[in-house]
């Protein structure tokens, strides 16, 4: 039976703040990895893989995942692993050619930026994450120099001159938007953090280049330090990671909505008529609007207002997980609405 797991409660009459997390997660060329509170600009030592990581990424369920290079007989592969930060206990997933840059958007999948071989054409790919599989999504023009990340359908990277670029999802474009650094010189990682700027709330680049970290404003173009040494010395940072934007929360006002939302965290669709469909539950005065699944491939399987039965195009989908978003309507007592956005993941059992 499918565990019941409340992902929000709102029911207020009064403004509340709440702060994003400052939570990130550094991976050094020795194998080590940190955790790190950047408001305190404090690190510490959780896990030593004792190989060289080019990269990693954290998920929405709080998985690490990691790139680093294993070599079979002469030849060197770049390895995906995953380290459960809960048990922080690490699975092998398989090979990847070509990878040393990894992301992961906000939900859940897997994306990256390879390079062929023969021919050399940078593509950016999703990766699965059971088998390290990947499928394009669109060619780009350059390789990153190290790390790249995610933000909402948008994903950055940083090339060999410290360019920074945009690559569209919905255009599948790429343009170079400026440049980034810290006074050390070249980038080899970055996440991206919401932050109050000028009143409002504003994604933050961090910029992680040697042991340092700085601040960019997405907005302004401005860079500013933000932690200085931020690992122990002899540490070089390779990648960085950390809760993907959309997320984190920055600040919310919450008004005088009585609302209430759940979701469960799995069903099994095989007839018997329990749990053989999925769907946000809501109460009060929402409305579901929308409701989309994603596979793991990041391929949309469902785009509905009603539930979905795990099927796509009236075929049973495989037993897995899969991502969700779903926009809800909620109404005040004056008859005002706003629509909110959830999102999250789900198991499909068979």
């Amino acid at each position: 039976m499918a565990v019941l797991t409340i992902l929000m409660v709102i029911a207020g009459l009064s403004a509340l703040q709440a702060q994003a997390s400052a939570i990130t997660y550094s991976a050094c060329g020795s194998g080590t990895i940190y955790r790190s509170n950047l408001d305190s600009c404090t690190s510490t030592l959780i896990y030593s893989l004792h190989t060289s990581i080019f990269d990693i990424a954290l998920s929405p369920s709080n998985k690490l995942y990691i790139i680093t290079q294993l070599v079979v007989g002469t030849t060197a592969l770049d390895s995906l692993m995953m380290l459960d930060l809960q048990t922080m206990t690490i699975t092998g997933i398989g090979t990847i050619p070509y990878a040393n840059s990894l992301a992961c958007d906000s939900l859940g999948r897997l994306i990256s930026i390879v390079q062929g071989n023969p021919s050399y054409i940078n593509q950016l790919v999703y990766i699965d994450t059971l088998t390290a599989a990947t499928t394009n999504i669109c060619t780009v023009s350059d390789y990153p120099n190290g790390d790249l990340v995610c933000y909402g359908t948008d994903v950055y990277y940083d090339d060999e001159f410290n360019g920074l670029h945009k690559v569209s999802l919905q255009s599948l474009t790429d343009n170079i938007i400026g440049t980034m650094g810290c006074d050390t010189g070249y980038v080899y990682g970055l996440t991206i953090m919401n932050e109050e700027e000028g009143g409002q709330c504003q994604p933050q680049l961090l910029v992680y280049s040697l042991n340092d970290v700085c601040s960019m404003s997405l907005a302004t173009g401005i860079t500013t330090a933000k932690c200085p040494a931020l690992l122990p010395v002899g540490e070089t940072i390779y990648g960085a990671a950390s809760m993907p934007a959309r997320v984190q929360v920055c600040t919310d006002t919450l008004v005088s909505y009585d609302f209430k939302y759940a979701f469960p965290d799995a069903f099994t669709p095989n007839g018997d008529g329990i749990n053989d469909s999925i769907y946000p539950l809501v109460s009060g005065t929402a409305t579901v609007v929308r409701f989309k699944v994603y596979d793991r491939w990041g391929q949309l399987v469902h785009d509905a207002t009603a539930s979905w039965d795990g099927t796509y195009q009236s075929a049973p989908q495989p037993q897995g997980l899969y991502s969700y978003f779903a926009l809800i309507a909620t109404g005040g007592p004056g008859g005002e609405q706003t629509v909110i956005s959830k999102e999250g993941t789900i198991t499909l059992i068979r």
